[in-house]
C-alpha cells in the first residue's frame, strides 16, 4: 500500500517580539506568536489532539516527517486518525506530546485507622497542609504513660539529692537491732541442735539398759502368774482344810502377780520413750543442718542492715546522684519517642501541588508504607516530545524552547530542554536505507514552569525547535 502526501505550504520567517502577557523568549529570529499560529493551523488541518499514547503517537510524528521529506502535501488525518505533526521550515520544527507532573504518594509510617481525609480528590494542596488523620487513641496512652515515668523519675531524683530523712535513719536502727536479735535466736537454735545430736550415743546404752530391763521384768511376770496359777490349784485340792491360810496365799500370789505386771509395764514404756528419742535424735541431723542454715542468714540480713543503716547515715554518692539523673533522661526520651509516634499519625502534604487521589478511606486500616493518598506536583511540569533523528540537530540541553499547550491561548511558555534519549525509539527490524534512518526518533524530555498551576497534567502541548 502507498502513500501520497503533499509538501506543506511555504513558511515565511518574520521577526516580533513577545505578546504582552507571555512569557520571553531569548532567541534573535524568533516567530511571532500571530505568524506562528497562523503557520500551525495551515499546516494542521485537523487541529483536535486525540490522547493516543506516546509510542502511537511519535509513529504518527515520524510518518508526516517522511511525508515532508517527500514534498508530499501534509494530510489532515492518517488512517481516519486526526494527525498534529511536525514540521520543518525555515530551521523550525515542532514536536508534540502531553504535560506530565512529578506524583507524591503519601503513606504512614506506622499504620493505623483513617478517622479523617480532610482534603478532597482534584483540591489545591499546599505544603503542610493537613492530608491524613490516624486514630491516635493508643499513642496518646502511651504518651501519658512516659510522662508519668518522667515524673516519678524527677520525684526520685528529687529525694536523692535531698538526702535521707530522721524517720528513715530510725527505722534502718530499728533493723539493725532485729537483725541483730534473730542473729542471736540462731545462734541458740544452732547450739541447741548440735547438743541433741551429741546425746546420741548415751541414748543408745539407754535403751540397751530399757531392753534389758524389760526381759527381767516379763520374767518376772511370767513367775508370778505361774505361782499364782500353783497356789490356786493347790487351794482347790485341799479346800475348807485350813480356809483363812489358803486365802492368805491366794491374796499373796495375786499381789506378786500385780506388781511384776506393773513393773513390766513401766520397762516397757520407758524403752519406748528411749526409743523415741533415738529416731528424734536421727531427724536432728536436719535440724541442726537448717539452724546451721539459718544461723547464715541471720547473718547476711544483719549486715544488710547495717550498710543500709551506714549509706543513709553518710548521704547520697555522686554515683547515685548520676544514677538518679540518667534515669530522669531515659524517662524524657520517652517522652520524646512517643511524641513523635503521636506526630506521625497526622500526615501533611510534603509539597504543594493537586489531590489527585484517595487510595484508601475513612475507616479502613492502613498498613505500614501503604499508600494513603497521591499528590501531582503542579509548581514545575515536564513534557517529553518525540523528534527524529534528522532533526535532532536543533534540540541542546539546557536550551529555552518557545511551548504552546491547548487550552491555554494566546500564551507561550518557555520549555528548558533537560534530556534527549540516548537510544532511538521504533527503529525498524532492518535499517537499511535513508529512508528507514528517517524514521528513528528520540525522546526529548522537557521542564515547564507553572508557579500559578495554570497547566494540568494531561495537557496537549507543542514545542517549537529552531536552529540556534
Amino acid at each position: 500500500m502507498s502513500l501520497f502526501l503533499l509538501s506543506p505550504p511555504p513558511y515565511q520567517e518574520h521577526r516580533l517580539s513577545p505578546r504582552p502577557g507571555s512569557s520571553s523568549i531569548d532567541t534573535q529570529d524568533d516567530v511571532s506568536h500571530d505568524r506562528l499560529a497562523m503557520n500551525r493551523s495551515q499546516c494542521k488541518a485537523g487541529s483536535q489532539h486525540l490522547k493516543l499514547g506516546r509510542t502511537f503517537y511519535a509513529l504518527l510524528l515520524t510518518m508526516s516527517m517522511w511525508a515532508t521529506s517527500c514534498s508530499a502535501t501534509l494530510p489532515s488525518s492518517l488512517f481516519g486518525v486526526p494527525l498534529r505533526s511536525g514540521y520543518t521550515t525555515q530551521g523550525v520544527f515542532i514536536a508534540s506530546g502531553f504535560t506530565e507532573a512529578d506524583q507524591t504518594v503519601v503513606s504512614s509510617e506506622l499504620g493505623g485507622r483513617i478517622i479523617a481525609l480532610p482534603m478532597d480528590e482534584g483540591a489545591e494542596v499546599h505544603s503542610g497542609d493537613r492530608l491524613v488523620q490516624l486514630d491516635p487513641g493508643i499513642a496518646q496512652a502511651e504518651l501519658r504513660v512516659a510522662q508519668s515515668k518522667v515524673q516519678a523519675a524527677v520525684a526520685a531524683l528529687a529525694q536523692v539529692k535531698a538526702g535521707p530523712r530522721a524517720e528513715d535513719i530510725g527505722q534502718a536502727k530499728t533493723a539493725v537491732t532485729l537483725a541483730q536479735a534473730n542473729l542471736q535466736a540462731a545462734d541458740q537454735a544452732r547450739r541447741d541442735a548440735r547438743m541433741l545430736l551429741a546425746q546420741q550415743q548415751t541414748l543408745d546404752l539407754q535403751i540397751i539398759q530399757a531392753q534389758s530391763q524389760v526381759e527381767v521384768s516379763r520374767h518376772q511376770l511370767d513367775a508370778a502368774t505361774s505361782n499364782e496359777a500353783a497356789v490356786k490349784a493347790v487351794t482347790d485340792r485341799t479346800k475348807h482344810a485350813d480356809a483363812p491360810f489358803q486365802d492368805y496365799q491366794i491374796w499373796n500370789a495375786w499381789i506378786r502377780v500385780n506388781s511384776a505386771g506393773a513393773t513390766y509395764d513401766g520397762a516397757t514404756a520407758q524403752l519406748l520413750k528411749l526409743q523415741a528419742q533415738r529416731r528424734l535424735s536421727t531427724a536432728q541431723i536436719a535440724q541442726v543442718n537448717q539452724a546451721e542454715a539459718t544461723y547464715q542468714e541471720a547473718q547476711s540480713a544483719r549486715a544488710q542492715a547495717q550498710a543500709r543503716l551506714a549509706d543513709l547515715q553518710a548521704g547520697a554518692t555522686s554515683q547515685q546522684v548520676a544514677v538518679a539523673e540518667a534515669q530522669v533522661s531515659v524517662a524524657e526520651a520517652g517522652v520524646q519517642a512517643a511524641q513523635a509516634r503521636l506526630k506521625k499519625l497526622t500526615l501533611v502534604a510534603p509539597v504543594n501541588g493537586q489531590m489527585l487521589e484517595h487510595n484508601l478511606k475513612v475507616g479502613e486500616l492502613a498498613a505500614p508504607g501503604a499508600a494513603i493518598v497521591t499528590l501531582a506536583n503542579l509548581d514545575t511540569l515536564s513534557l517529553v516530545v518525540y523528534v527524529p533523528a534528522d532533526q535532532l540537530g536543533l534540540v541542546r540541553i539546557n536550551a529555552h524552547v518557545p511551548v504552546e499547550v491547548d487550552g491555554v491561548p494566546n500564551r507561550i511558555f518557555t520549555g528548558e530542554v533537560l534530556h534527549i534519549a540516548d537510544q532511538a525509539e521504533f527503529i525498524p527490524n532492518n535499517v537499511q536505507s535513508e529512508e528507514d534512518r528517517a524514521t528513528m526518533v528520540f525522546a526529548v524530555k522537557l521542564r515547564l514552569a507553572n508557579p500559578s498551576h495554570i497547566l494540568k497534567p494531561g495537557m496537549p502541548a507543542d514545542a517549537h525547535f529552531q536552529e540556534p
